[in-house]
């Protein structure tokens, strides 16, 4: 009777051990989705990795961590998910479910899988689960790859709009725009309405420097959809080059509402807020994109600069001096710290740094010319003169009238 009751003991705690571990891998995942929704990257992985370590076999936990590895530009790694993923459960990214799957997948390139055929409207058996790995492997990986396998299936299937933007897509990423141009013009002669013709025929445009007929497709984009974040950072950018500032704000601000971690489009806001002499809120936002993209140095460099506007030089210099610690290939850096050395009386250290920003770019014309004041400030005025002649025919225009006043 004993071991009965043992028995029935034990059973009912291993019972209870499975339904709790169960319970945990479900708990885990949920604070993945969850920390994902909120941006936090890091700890999302955390807890889908623990989902996958109490649950080897969860397809749809390898498949939101190869999200994550995605948004973290770990491509290779991204893969190697989705691979078990679709190992383990292969209608996992059937096209019965390749709408729901990819949207999460991808976030910002859904409607774009959906003009690749992967709709529910397609027939399951007409497309493999493997189409969304490979749309994953032409994004992260190498498109000339796939170039030659795209331009077959356009040259068998020449009205099939969807197969010409994909191939669009690769030309694009192997930046041939011109390629990316021409297919796009294809695609909308043959369909008005193909919306992602105008989104990548914009962001061609914006590469080969035609801003108007770039800011004229990403308009006639958002008639088609204008929920889209990234066609609002690009088209900020664009506008930012055509020094349409008030509308480059705009666009930023409607890319961040629709997708708050957007660090690209806060650390343009703080940009052109800080070039505008809203110093403060400018600091602010360049803060928040450092604080969740460490590596963001031009975040720093623009901070740093704000701050020497505020007359803030130690905090400035600290952020100039964590650039070139990290990344020694950036010249306005070493020319920015210059000028915070010269502030602080630290004349050798500016002559230095002037020289680094000229090694690693000699076209630099207010360095020369920074580094010819310099000079006669510590009583070099020939060495002096050579940099302020230089600057003038690099084109500076400042140096014109210290030329004319101390170098003749």
């Amino acid at each position: 009777m004993l071991r009965k009751v043992l028995i029935i003991i034990i059973l009912n705690l291993i019972s209870f051990h499975f339904s709790n571990a169960q319970s945990m891998y479900q708990q885990y995942y949920d604070m993945g989705l969850n920390a994902m929704s909120q941006g936090d990257l890091r700890s999302a992985e955390v807890h889908f990795t623990r989902a996958i370590e109490l649950s080897p076999n969860y397809a749809d936990a390898y498949a939101q961590r190869g999200r994550v590895k995605w948004f973290s530009n770990r491509f290779a790694d991204a893969m190697k998910d989705y691979n078990v993923a679709i190992s383990i459960r292969p209608e996992i990214l059937t096209s019965k479910n390749i709408r729901k799957i990819f949207r999460q997948l991808f976030e910002d390139y859904n409607e774009i899988i959906d003009d690749f055929a992967y709709t529910i409207t397609i027939d399951t058996n007409e497309y493999k689960a493997y189409d969304g790995k490979q749309f994953v492997d032409l994004v992260g990986g190498d498109a000339s790859k796939k170039l030659s396998q795209y331009e077959r299936e356009v040259k068998k299937d020449p009205q099939n709009v969807q197969r010409i933007i994909r191939l669009a897509l690769a030309e694009f990423y192997i930046q041939d725009y011109e390629a990316t141009i021409e297919n796009c013009n294809r695609a909308l002669e043959i369909n008005p309405g193909t919306q992602w013709a105008y989104f990548l025929r914009a962001n061609a445009y914006a590469m080969v420097y035609e801003l108007r007929r770039s800011l004229r497709d990403y308009y006639s984009f958002v008639e088609f959809n204008d929920d889209f974040p990234i066609l609002y950072l690009n088209r900020g950018i664009v506008n930012i080059h055509l020094n349409n500032d008030f509308e480059a704000l705009s666009d930023f601000d409607r890319a961040i509402k629709l997708r708050p971690d957007l660090y690209k489009a806060i650390y343009f806001k703080g940009k052109i807020l800080g070039e505008n002499g809203q110093l403060d809120e400018a600091i602010e936002l360049l803060t928040n994109v450092i604080e969740n993209e460490p590596d963001n140095y031009g975040a720093m460099v623009h901070r740093g600069l704000f701050y020497k506007q505020k007359n803030n030089y130690i905090e400035a210099l600290s952020d100039y001096e964590m650039v070139i610690k990290y990344n020694t290939g950036i010249a306005k850096a070493y020319h920015n710290r210059a000028n915070l050395k010269v502030m602080i009386n630290d004349l050798k250290g500016a002559w230095d740094d002037y020289d680094s920003a000229i090694d690693l770019d000699p076209d630099l014309a207010k360095t020369y010319f920074n580094r010819g004041v310099l000079k006669f400030l510590m009583g070099n005025p020939d060495e002096g003169c050579i940099d302020l002649w230089k600057s003038r025919d690099l084109g500076y225009e400042e140096a014109i009238d210290k030329t004319d006043l101390y170098c003749n």
